[in-house]
């Protein structure tokens, strides 16, 4: 009953592109779908396609968090102020990438080349879907890093788990 409500005030009679909703589900299937059509396993994908494409050279989609980053890695708390502890996340395309606001700076500048047609991480009709206004895209550029709020505070050095996602339910690996 709770799921039925839920599905029909997500997905509305809107039109096609005129309503934006964050689904971590969506994009666990997004991430299979990357897996499928490329022959890899998702981490590979995106590193190569995305990370490195992108220089952020201090992110990653590893779990637990890799070695080198572990020291740097923000801490989350509970409300009675207890660390959370650090779980595995197996749904990388759902909020599993750890980053540095940073990398997450040198991503948006990447995107920005694209829309200027460099195509270093996606194509310029890709951009120019991720960068358009429509009612569905008000906020595009603030939904663009979705960071858990588990993670606690990140500054330049100190990565905080994060998933960059483009507005209108377009995955930025489109």
């Amino acid at each position: 009953m709770l799921l039925r409500r839920w599905i029909r005030k997500s997905l509305s009679n809107a039109p096609r592109g005129e309503r934006y909703a964050y689904s971590n589900p969506g994009y666990t299937i997004v991430q299979k779908l990357v897996e499928d059509a490329s022959s890899e396993p998702f981490e590979r994908f995106a590193t190569q396609s995305v990370l490195e494409a992108a220089g952020m050279q201090q992110s990653s989609f590893a779990h637990p968090a890799p070695e080198a980053m572990r020291a740097r890695v923000a801490t989350g708390y509970t409300d009675d102020l207890a660390p959370y502890e650090e779980k595995m996340f197996p749904f990388l395309a759902a909020g599993g990438m750890w980053s540095t606001p940073s990398d997450l700076a040198r991503f948006a500048a990447a995107l920005m080349d694209d829309y200027n047609g460099k195509g270093r991480i996606v194509s310029k009709s890709v951009a120019d879907q991720v960068f358009a206004r429509s009612s569905a895209s008000e906020n595009a550029l603030a939904t663009m890093v979705h960071c858990c709020s588990t993670t606690g505070a990140a500054t330049p050095d100190r990565p905080a788990t994060s998933l960059a996602t483009s507005p209108k339910n377009r995955p930025w690996l489109s």
